[in-house]
């Protein structure tokens, strides 16, 4: 089983905070990456805008 961490620290924030996700070995490199790219979509701050 391969564990995998994004780890995401805010500038402004001097906290963090780390996500360990286990995804099985007979998953397909390119279905953990679409999981592991979807999670950090999630998780990434958003950009502010100018209103």
């Amino acid at each position: 089983m391969k564990n995998n961490k994004i780890i995401n620290t805010n500038s402004k924030d001097t906290s963090a905070f780390k996500v360990t996700i286990h995804i099985p070995d007979t998953v397909s490199d390119s279905v953990k990456q679409q999981k592991i790219n979807k999670l950090y979509d999630i998780l990434k701050p958003k950009k502010e805008t100018a209103a």
